[in-house]
């Protein structure tokens, strides 16, 4: 009786003490919730969205990330990562009973940050023309590696855009895994967005100097 007691006890401790999250990876939750440690374990929703031959496939994942895992997804905050048209990938965590339910909200007011976005399922890199970033996305990243899927095998993948402060945990040799979803990171680079609206004032005033300098060295020449 004694040793009953002890073991409800240390049962009702355990339940104490976790974090009970929505589960939507099959094989690893079929009651469909996952339980992590209070103390420093998280609750998190994921979103992918991605173009290959012309088809639009989203990728969704909730589930419990421990900060004790290899890689703590949640170390950093939320992440945004936007490669253009053709590659999203956004997660965010949070601390209470199955609040990773609703999948991330993406907040879409364009700012004046910019960066170069694109997006290929290849080793090689693409090149990708100067975009607005939207929210909080305010550094660009250039990231390659492979992704995997229950419906796309691994893949090599290049892409560049625009995303928050918290893509600078995805460093090179990172090895991710989201129920289904699988990402190993190559390479990584990150830095400050430039202010779109400073490169645009640039140009202008090159514009409107460029007829005055160059009359200014057709006098000295000519006289």
């Amino acid at each position: 009786m004694k040793l009953f007691l002890l073991y409800l006890f240390a049962a009702l401790i355990a339940a104490a003490n976790s974090l009970d999250c929505d589960c939507s990876a099959e094989k690893e939750c079929p009651s469909k919730v996952c339980s992590v440690d209070d103390a420093g374990g998280s609750c998190i929703s994921a979103a992918w969205n991605y173009t290959k031959n012309s088809k639009a496939t989203p990728v969704n994942f909730q589930g419990c990330e421990s900060n004790k895992a290899s890689f703590d997804a949640c170390k950093e905050g939320d992440l945004f990562f936007t490669a253009g048209k053709n590659f999203t990938w956004n997660f965010v965590c949070c601390n209470k009973t199955k609040c990773n339910s609703r999948l991330p909200e993406v907040n879409t007011n364009v700012t004046r940050k910019v960066c170069p976005t694109c997006f290929v399922f290849s080793s090689k890199p693409c090149h990708g023309n100067k975009t607005n970033c939207t929210g909080s996305q305010d550094y660009c990243l250039t990231i390659s590696g492979t992704y995997q899927d229950s419906i796309t095998s691994s893949q090599d993948f290049f892409g560049q855009g625009c995303a928050t402060q918290a893509a600078k945990i995805l460093v090179k040799g990172t090895n991710m895994t989201f129920g289904e979803v699988k990402m190993s990171i190559a390479t990584s680079h990150i830095k400050k967005a430039t202010d779109g609206a400073s490169l645009v004032h640039g140009s202008i005033a090159f514009t409107v100097l460029l007829p005055y300098l160059l009359g200014l060295l057709l006098d000295k020449f000519l006289y």
